[in-house]
């Protein structure tokens, strides 16, 4: 309207149909100004554009259809650090400024599966990540570039389909990238990488061993990797010190299909989880030469299922936060602080899950009748709620911290309804937004996009 008459200003969405915009800010100032608003086209759905007085303009340049996975990790190829995420199957890279892109030129044929670790085998520092290619699943490197098979440690193939060791659990020893996987030769294993692939283990010669783990863990006789495992008999925590493996000790039963239940290390003891048909499942520990049950937190033969392990201090002393069964609440968020586990909140289905350590709270994934399943964050103190999608569930994904040179800031995947699928989402200063939008002061009173902590 231009104080005489009223015309379409952009066409958004084709046909009959509307775009329904909404949530209208004028960012910038005189010849710079632009009119910043969220609208609906039949090509990408609800985005955010901005109107410069002649034509619309979408900003939200993509969303993904499927979840941001949970494998991301910071990591510098020489020409600066930058976070590595994989969204829609495809290894992105993300600096800080713009959006993520596709990291490698290769990448889409290739569908990271597991890992996402830093390594230097002495020909540089790559990526190292298990994912699905022509030769199954497999070991693959990235080096700022390109995506590369390492090895293809199963070879051959099962009818038409090429044959997968699937390697997983990756974690740096000693100069060596250890992981678990399987060769035909040997079971499922661990295995090394040093330049070359080799099994360093043969737990079960006739099968597999399913080794849960491995992790790093000094018992006070220097660093050794500790996972546990069965050798076709009965179950054990064991031990490699980098050349022969050992038993430290029988555990009642070790569930190898546990979702985000692998062991950790906190205050100097070992702790994982184990199953017993007296008591469940429940949170073990060890020193290197004994196992004890930490708490039969759930009695009886019910299963208190610890899972979704973190270390926090909230100030008053770093505590084992992890989500939990007991006879007092389902899913709950209890603290272990070496000689006694508390509840930290009573809520029924809070299930807090991904948790990550950012400036000094600690945030995580979680659910309750109020406001479904959206970013929570723990001080100490008090737990409170970031509702992102007042009208349903965003279910944030893939938190990681990230620091793109001003600053360290938390990221996340989520689906807040005026997206498809899953966009990528900062962070700061109590403010959430798609970070393609960072830097649009407009958005700040976007009531979409600024919302407070409940408490």
């Amino acid at each position: 309207y231009d104080g005489t008459d009223v015309t379409v200003a952009a066409d958004i969405q084709d046909g009959s149909s509307g775009s329904m915009p909404n949530h209208l800010r004028v960012q910038g100032n005189d010849a710079e100004a632009r009119l910043l608003f969220t609208a609906t086209s039949s090509e990408r759905g609800r985005q955010w554009f901005s109107y410069d007085g002649t034509s619309a303009t979408r900003r939200t340049a993509y969303s993904w259809s499927d979840n941001i996975s949970d494998l991301n990790v910071v990591y510098d190829d020489g020409s600066g650090a930058m976070l590595y995420l994989v969204a829609a199957g495809e290894l992105h890279q993300y600096d800080g400024t713009g959006i993520p892109t596709p990291a490698a030129t290769n990448g889409s044929s290739l569908h990271p599966q597991a890992g996402l670790l830093p390594y230097d085998d002495g020909s540089g520092t790559k990526l190292y990540f298990a994912a699905e290619g022509d030769d199954g699943e497999e070991l693959y490197s990235y080096d700022g570039s390109t995506i590369t098979l390492v090895a293809d440690i199963y070879t051959g193939t099962s009818g038409t389909s090429p044959r997968s060791s699937q390697p997983g659990d990756f974690v740096e020893h000693d100069g060596a990238l250890y992981f678990t996987a399987e060769n035909g030769s040997v079971g499922r294993e661990v295995f090394r990488y040093d330049g070359s692939v080799s099994a360093v283990t043969n737990v079960n010669a006739g099968g597999d061993s399913d080794p849960v783990g491995p992790v790093v863990y000094d018992d006070g006789s220097g660093a050794k990797l500790y996972f546990l495992a069965t050798d076709g008999t009965e179950d054990g925590l064991y031990r490699y010190d980098g050349s022969t493996t050992q038993q430290v000790g029988t555990v009642p039963d070790v569930r190898t299909n546990l979702v985000n239940a692998d062991p950790v290390v906190y205050d100097g003891t070992l702790y994982f989880v184990a199953f017993d048909s007296n008591s469940g499942l429940e949170l073990y520990q060890s020193d290197g030469t004994s196992i004890s049950l930490v708490e039969d937190l759930a009695p009886g033969s019910d299963s208190a299922y610890p899972n979704n392990f973190t270390v926090y201090d909230d100030g008053s002393g770093a505590k084992l936060y992890f989500q939990a069964n007991s006879d007092v609440v389902s899913q709950g968020l209890f603290a272990y602080d070496g000689t006694s586990i508390s509840l930290v909140n009573g809520t029924d289905g809070l299930s807090p899950s991904d948790p990550t350590v950012y400036g000094s709270k600690l945030y995580f994934v979680g659910g309750n009748d109020e406001v479904g399943t959206e970013l929570f964050r723990y001080d100490g103190t008090r737990i409170q709620s970031y509702d992102l999608f007042a009208e349903g569930s965003s279910r944030p994904s893939a938190l990681t911290t990230y620091n793109p040179g001003s600053g360290e800031m938390l990221y996340f995947g989520a689906n807040a309804g005026d997206f498809r699928g899953q966009t990528f989402y900062r962070y700061e200063q109590g403010t959430v937004f798609p970070v393609e939008l960072a830097g649009f002061d407009a958005l700040l009173d976007a009531g979409t996009v600024r919302l407070q902590w409940a408490t």
